[in-house]
């Protein structure tokens, strides 16, 4: 596979994609490309993506997937009516690379922006808004869960740690800050956290204290502007997009 000509390969991505019409205009405009290096002498031909496999499996598998998956979403954000598409960090910055140079290289009439913003960074200010659902977040499952890892997840300051720690002792949490915590006692610590007015406070008030500045990012990056926009991401569930509309709305 990996010695696979250009041309058949660019054949077999042809037959993959289908009737998708961004594509299979890449794909000859590709095949003209590698028909004028031809062209040009064996002099100036160079070899790629060479022996590297890290570059192979890039160049072969997963460039193709990933551009494919884009032109699905550009294709289909066209059909839609959408003007503006927000690719979410981190795990959509590559798409959003591919999403810039293919409307660039196609004319579409489609406007591409990058939003810089973590699950945590987004949750954490949204956190006041609905307590039961914060201490689900929170208390969730991981690897590795420690006392640490759960008030990290909830924003609290060192000092706030140090005072929610020696609080949570005094009503019977036999874990230490760095003691691994087993699944099962998980809906243990959750309630001894919800039980703790310090640590409801302390999280209530710092959510409270992010929400203008998370606000004001998103305003920022024109989600509030009257413009048919969408968001991409790679997630299961659509936690990121309910979290985002549910800010814009608050």
């Amino acid at each position: 596979m990996w010695k696979e000509k250009s041309e058949e390969r660019l054949e077999r991505y042809k037959s993959i994609l289908g009737d998708a019409p961004l594509f299979l205009k890449a794909a000859d405009q590709a095949k003209e490309a590698e028909a004028a290096k031809r062209a040009d002498g064996p002099d100036k031909q160079k070899e790629y993506p060479g022996k590297d496999i890290t570059a192979n499996v890039s160049y072969y598998c997963l460039a193709p997937a990933l551009c494919a998956y884009v032109g699905w979403v550009l294709e289909n954000a066209l059909k839609a009516g959408i003007k503006r598409l927000y690719f979410l960090a981190r795990d959509a910055y590559f798409m959003y690379e591919a999403a810039v140079k293919l409307c660039s290289a196609f004319d579409l009439p489609l406007e591409c922006r990058y939003l810089s913003c973590s699950r945590y960074s987004v949750r954490i200010p949204m956190f006041h808004l609905d307590m039961d659902e914060a201490l689900g977040y929170i208390c969730r499952g991981g690897i590795d869960v420690t006392m640490e890892k759960i008030l990290n997840r909830a924003g609290l300051s060192s000092l706030e740690k140090e005072e929610v720690m020696e609080d949570l002792r005094s009503s019977g949490v036999k874990y230490g800050k760095d003691d691994l915590i087993e699944y099962a006692a998980l809906p243990e610590i959750r309630n001894a956290l919800e039980t703790s007015s310090l640590f409801m406070e302390y999280t209530v008030q710092n959510s409270k204290k992010a929400m203008p500045f998370f606000k004001g990012y998103l305003i920022q990056e024109g989600l509030a502007d009257e413009v048919p926009k969408a968001l991409v991401d790679s997630g299961w569930v659509g936690s990121m997009q309910k979290i985002l509309n549910r800010a814009m709305v608050y």
